[in-house]
């Protein structure tokens, strides 16, 4: 079961957003991409998983644990895994 609130934690504070329905979640997505353009990196938690997003730094050869698709702009990391982010606030359940 999906979490109905996600949390973005950087270094000014906590942002807290509904991600309810896929358009919240897809909000959580512009809003994770704005927050790593302003601090390189932020932590996102979801349900009792907190990922740390941050830039892919041009590795074109990563690829996501879920999906296996080539990892985009941003990559969301927790112990060892890396996914990508839709899939990551989708609801991965790895």
């Amino acid at each position: 079961m999906m979490p109905e609130l996600a949390r973005i934690c950087f270094e000014d504070g906590t942002l807290s957003m509904p991600i309810a329905t896929p358009y919240d979640r897809q909000l959580l997505r512009e809003e994770l991409h704005v927050s790593v353009r302003r601090y390189q990196s932020v932590r996102l938690k979801l349900d009792q998983r907190e990922w740390l997003v941050s830039h892919n730094a041009d590795d074109s050869s990563a690829r996501c644990a879920a999906c296996d698709e080539a990892l985009p702009r941003l990559r969301c990391a927790v112990d060892s895994l890396t996914l990508c982010l839709p899939c990551a606030t989708d609801g991965f359940e790895g």
